[in-house]
């Protein structure tokens, strides 16, 4: 069976939660943590890779996120190279001229 990455999130999360926990933390959470971190890859040069890692507010659990602004032609998108939640990394399904890599521009609006 595949799971999505969204779906290895939450699994990853459920050993310090449990199951019920996870699933509210990883709705609330990831969204947060992924829109802060688009805004930080906006505002850095194209090619780039930043990281940022983030603690739960129990301290439970650090997650950390590594990417860049990458050029698309003449525009540039905004990509999640790395997801990992302490320490285990999260699969991305491979998309067509960027590698295994989640794009953010049409996941997550800058506002």
């Amino acid at each position: 069976m595949h799971l999505t990455w969204q779906q290895q999130f939450t699994l990853l999360l459920t050993k310090y939660y449990g199951p019920a926990e996870a699933g509210r933390a990883s709705s609330v959470l990831l969204p947060a943590i992924l829109r802060d971190f688009r805004k930080m890859l906006s505002a850095s040069p194209a090619g780039r890779e930043i990281s940022e890692s983030y603690n739960t507010e129990d301290g439970k659990t650090v997650i950390r996120v590594k990417g860049k602004k990458m050029k698309n032609g003449r525009s540039s998108v905004s990509a999640v190279t790395e997801l990992m939640v302490d320490d285990v990394p999260v699969k991305f399904d491979p998309v067509p001229g960027f590698g295994r890599s989640l794009i953010l521009d049409d996941l997550i609006p800058l506002c």
